[in-house]
């Protein structure tokens, strides 16, 4: 996806055979990202608010072409073009990482169908006796956040939210303030066991609504702040994300 505002300032065109589509797409023209030759880049313009410092986002669709470890913290990133064999290895040491085997849920935003890239994920108060079972959804654009509803099987009282509360700018210019709760997170089913991270979840962020993931199914969103602790391996045509644990 590409925003609207800045494609139409780059004179980009319709391309070709798309223009019936339901979400037409705009050719951008040849793409490379720093040494890898990504090709003709097709892009649907949307009205949405994207991270700040970035005009699009990239999709399911592209990053099943790619492997990658990513290193948020130190700004790094190792992208090779996957190979057509599924059964070959990858080009990365997951040596002291654990798999998470990835599923895929559609969503929808603006009426467009999105693949999301998702994974089985157990929530708890930290110490608490009360667990939920729900969907993980991974988003390099988002803080890590849930719904109430998502939440609401922890009976969570008021000592249960952080004191501090979260304020985040949204579309318009003016802020909004968002509570947010210590909770325990079991991310994955794998052979290995899931991997295990504790963090501040964000209760009710406006992703939840961009992702179209508050009539879905319980879902909690594993954002930016939890990936970037670490370095990670993801590949979407093994259809699994390595974590540390």
């Amino acid at each position: 996806m590409i925003d609207q505002n800045w494609a139409m300032g780059q004179n980009v065109s319709l391309a070709r055979g798309t223009e019936n589509w339901k979400a037409p797409r705009v050719m951008l023209g040849r793409a490379v990202w720093a040494t890898f030759d990504c090709g003709d880049l097709l892009a649907v313009p949307v009205e949405m608010r994207m991270p700040t410092g970035c005009v699009g986002l990239l999709s399911h669709e592209f990053l099943q072409v790619l492997d990658m470890e990513l290193d948020i913290s130190a700004e790094r990133a190792r992208v090779v073009k996957a190979p057509q064999d599924s059964s070959t290895e990858l080009p990365f040491d997951t040596k002291g990482l654990r798999k998470i085997p990835l599923e895929t849920f559609e969503s929808s935003v603006q009426g467009m169908p999105v693949p999301l890239m998702t994974a089985p994920l157990q929530i708890r108060l930290q110490g608490g006796v009360f667990q939920v079972t729900c969907t993980a959804v991974f988003d390099l654009s988002s803080g890590s956040a849930c719904s109430e509803s998502t939440i609401s099987g922890l009976e969570l009282n008021d000592v249960d939210y952080c004191a501090e509360k979260l304020e985040i700018q949204i579309p318009g210019g003016s802020s909004q303030v968002l509570r947010q709760a210590n909770l325990s997170l079991a991310i994955g089913a794998g052979q290995d066991g899931p991997v295990a991270v504790e963090a501040a979840l964000c209760i009710g962020h406006p992703a939840l609504q961009k992702l179209g993931l508050l009539s879905a199914k319980p879902c909690a969103i594993v954002g930016v702040d939890l990936l970037r602790r670490a370095p990670f391996i993801l590949s979407p045509r093994l259809g699994a994300l390595w974590m540390h644990h």
